[in-house]
């Protein structure tokens, strides 16, 4: 919820304050990176607690959460052709 909020008031200013789409598109990466990794640590730790094995717990992460992550990262790159090499 709150980063629904937060992204609507991100796309709001930038509506009205007309800021570039690359700095918007940053921005919004920043955010959901945030938000992806708290969740991941947030999940990590009830599957501890909750005393499943760690095998289990990279599988989890390797297909659930760090693969469509990827995915996500190269369709960006390719149909928006931001390559952020040095």
């Amino acid at each position: 919820l709150f980063v629904g909020v937060l992204v609507f008031i991100i796309l709001s200013l930038f509506l009205f304050l007309g800021f570039s789409k690359e700095t918007l598109l940053e921005v919004l990466i920043i955010i959901f990176i945030v938000n992806f990794l708290v969740f991941l640590f947030k999940s990590i730790r009830l599957l501890l607690f909750r005393g499943v094995s760690v095998l289990y717990i990279i599988l989890y992460l390797c297909t659930l959460k760090i693969l469509p992550a990827v995915m996500i990262y190269f369709i960006t790159v390719r149909e928006f052709g931001m390559n952020y090499e040095y």
